[in-house]
């Protein structure tokens, strides 16, 4: 009894250092990303061309030599934490991409909320939505007991707990993804709010914010048939 009490505590002791050195090294990868983002911040009066030049020779690159990065997946998850920590990053892919603008739209200000409690309604006691990702794939959505869990092409998925905050916004919190990107961008308990502001036709505009972050984009909301 002795023995299999110490071959527990030992398991459980490794399984607790090895999650340590695991956010040890995540704190570790923010930490120079958001010493990356302020240098990337100051390349604002250069042109396209320079800044992606900037960022190729003093941020990507002096990542893979700091950090000793050997091989692309840990280059992407860098890439894919640093759009969600620096905003001047994220606009500045927002900008040059120019993908899916039917489907996300970024805003100069917050809009007026139109949305009727009505359509809200049927929106909070829908189970089946989806939405287009900015590459234009599709994602689908199933809620479920306060969770809501996302389907994506390749089939992984990510679970969120789901609750509604305020009459039109919601909050969703990151549990957690086996698709590589999610669970690069966020980490266990991080929190996002959505702002349902009207219903067109068939989907609804919903405002995403990103925390950290003043700039406001909104996304179309699809309720399943």
């Amino acid at each position: 009894m002795k023995v299999q009490l110490k071959n527990s505590f030992f398991l459980v002791f490794l399984f607790f250092c090895k999650t340590l050195f695991a956010q040890s090294e995540k704190d570790k990868m923010d930490k120079i990303i958001d010493d990356a983002c302020l240098k990337f911040s100051k390349t604002q009066n250069l042109s396209d061309s320079l800044r992606v030049k900037y960022l190729n020779e003093n941020i990507i690159y002096s990542y893979i030599s700091t950090a000793k990065i050997k091989n692309k997946e840990a280059l992407d998850a860098m890439l894919i934490r640093f759009q969600k920590r620096c905003e001047s990053f994220s606009s500045f892919l927002t900008k040059i991409d120019n993908l899916n603008q039917d489907d996300w739209i970024t805003l100069d200000q917050r809009p007026q909320v139109l949305v009727t409690k009505r359509d809200l309604e049927i929106l909070k006691q829908s189970k089946s939505l989806y939405y287009f990702e900015y590459d234009g794939e599709r994602t689908n959505v199933e809620v479920k007991n306060s969770y809501w869990v996302e389907t994506f092409t390749d089939q992984t998925q990510s679970k969120l707990k789901y609750t509604w905050v305020d009459e039109n916004k919601f909050e969703l919190e990151f549990i957690e993804s086996n698709n590589f990107e999610r669970k690069e961008f966020s980490r266990k308990g991080d929190k996002y709010i959505y702002e349902v502001i009207n219903k067109v036709n068939d989907y609804y505009w919903v405002i995403a914010e990103i925390p950290g972050q003043s700039r406001l984009v909104k996304f179309k909301l699809y309720i399943e048939k």
